[in-house]
């Protein structure tokens, strides 16, 4: 508790200021705020009326603490994201560790296809700077490529009997395919620094096949770092019928030399394609959740699920729900991980499903009034991966609303989701993940702010602050991209200002 003069110093500051601060309970005053409390774990909340509440742990050392809270705004700006290049479609959006923004841009080709070649940009939200990560050009193209969580390497795809220089414009070293191979559309996944400190290493390859061979040749569809980028994971496609997908961990923090390749795990083989760029693991890199699309199944054609797969060898893989036809495929797996701040908690997510329709009365299916209804209205849902038995594996029902989306932890007794209002607008709930209890917050974006796409999925940086909305461009829009789950249309949330810092304790 509180321990006065006899304390150590804490500093409390917000962004906004003047912020009403109470600690375990008690009312301190506004920010800035300097106080003096006993060392330990302490409960912080900050008010203010033109922001949304904050709740946090405030750990204070045997030296004292101080923390800044960026506060999110009651209205937020809303910013669509234009294509870096007119004609250049946008691949891929995702946050890195430090709040920027990963773009992954498709040029276009008149030699092999729509958008063939690849550039991988930063976008900082803050300041607006857009810059071009730094990557000697070739003509190659790169099905997939993709910037580890701290930003320092990519991970890319390249064909096995590609020439001695790779899409960075490093040479292949010894580990190159061998001259004259008669094999044919087998791959191969590349680590590569991108300060140039060390040669671009092959980490792992593919089956190879020849142009005889009865087998159908398979693509890696999907590169995803687990968040402390010690592990890569490669989601790899077969044409079928049937088609089928398989799931292979790569250890790629392993410290290997460039010679042989990271240990590598295949995890699962499935009769079904895994929807690319939907697979998001859980922050402390034990589980991936991921969205499969099967062409023939037992309960129609074209059936999206939602699965999640253990990241280690023999581990537990689960069907865990349906999420309706796939016409319109998520673009990242409807789930909210815990947060990694809680250790010793069950191993649990909270996804959003197909619920009975029981009223449509909660608004269109639609992102902001211009998507139409394609699959029963959705509810939440909780499933606790470490449940035994059949009953207790099935997963719970929380509350009884509808169509909420884009779900994300907030604090570790609150969840944050968006809903969608019968004008059109979207608005942010606050919901408790243990009851389903909604709590309208009263922030609004205006119907207008995104009016097309295809389905919509949400991308979170509760640390810095922002969301990315995330849609399938329309259909005609531009053509398909090969090995991409097509082009996007994107929108940035800012819930704090430019000048806001993230609330770290010191």
């Amino acid at each position: 508790m509180v321990a006065g003069s006899r304390g150590t110093p804490v500093h409390v500051d917000s962004s906004p200021a003047g912020a009403q601060v109470r600690i375990d309970g008690k009312g301190f005053g506004e920010t800035p705020l300097d106080t003096r409390l006993s060392p330990g774990r302490h409960t912080l909340s900050l008010q203010h009326p033109d922001a949304l509440d904050d709740d946090q742990i405030l750990q204070v050392a045997d030296t004292g603490a101080g923390v800044d809270v960026g506060l999110w705004r009651r209205r937020p700006d809303v910013v669509p994201l234009r294509p870096v290049y007119p004609g250049a479609p946008l691949l891929d959006a995702r946050f890195l560790d430090d709040g920027q923004i990963a773009l992954l841009v498709g040029i276009p080709s008149q030699v092999h296809g729509p958008y063939t070649g690849r550039e991988l940009w930063r976008l900082d939200p803050a300041t607006g700077h857009l810059s071009r990560v730094d990557m000697p050009e070739t003509e190659m193209s790169v099905p997939r490529m993709v910037l580890s969580p701290d930003g320092d390497q990519v991970a890319y795809v390249t064909p096995s009997s590609s020439p001695s220089v790779t899409v960075t414009g490093w040479t292949t070293g010894s580990s190159g395919a061998t001259p004259g191979s008669q094999q044919s559309d087998a791959e191969s996944v590349w680590l590569a620094p991108l300060d140039g400190s060390q040669q671009p290493r092959r980490i792992f390859e593919l089956p190879s096949s020849s142009p005889l061979a009865t087998v159908r040749p398979e693509h890696a569809v999907d590169l995803v770092w687990t968040p402390d980028g010690t592990r890569l994971v490669v989601i790899s496609r077969q044409t079928g019928p049937p088609v089928r997908a398989r799931v292979f961990l790569l250890d790629v923090g392993s410290g290997v030399d460039g010679n042989s390749h990271p240990a590598a795990t295949e995890l699962v083989l499935l009769p079904a394609e895994v929807v690319p760029d939907s697979a998001v693991p859980d922050p402390r890199g034990r589980w991936l959740a991921l969205v499969t699309r099967a062409a023939v199944a037992p309960g129609g054609n074209n059936l999206l699920n939602l699965c999640v797969l253990e990241l280690q060898p023999a581990g537990m893989f689960r069907n865990v729900a349906d999420l309706g036809p796939g016409g319109s495929p998520p673009v990242s797996a409807p789930v909210a991980w815990p947060p990694a701040a809680e250790p010793d908690a069950r191993d649990r997510l909270i996804f959003v499903g197909s619920a009975p329709a029981a009223s449509l009365g909660a608004g269109p299916f639609g992102i902001f009034g211009a998507l139409r209804p394609s699959a029963p209205p959705s509810g939440m849902f909780m499933a606790d991966l470490e449940a035994s038995g059949l009953q207790g594996s099935q997963p719970r029902r929380l509350g009884a609303t509808i169509n909420n989306f884009g779900l994300v932890w907030r604090f570790e007794t609150t969840l944050y989701g968006f809903a969608r209002q019968d004008d059109g607008s979207l608005t942010l709930h606050s919901i408790d993940p243990t009851s389903g209890a909604v709590h309208d917050l009263g922030v609004r974006l205006l119907a207008g702010a995104a009016q097309s796409g295809a389905g919509l999925s949400v991308r979170w940086d509760t640390r810095h602050g922002y969301a990315l909305l995330l849609a399938h461009a329309p259909v005609g829009a531009a053509a398909e991209a090969s090995g991409d789950g097509g082009p996007l249309q994107a929108w940035l949330v800012s819930f704090v200002s430019s000048r806001a810092q993230p609330g770290l304790t010191h």
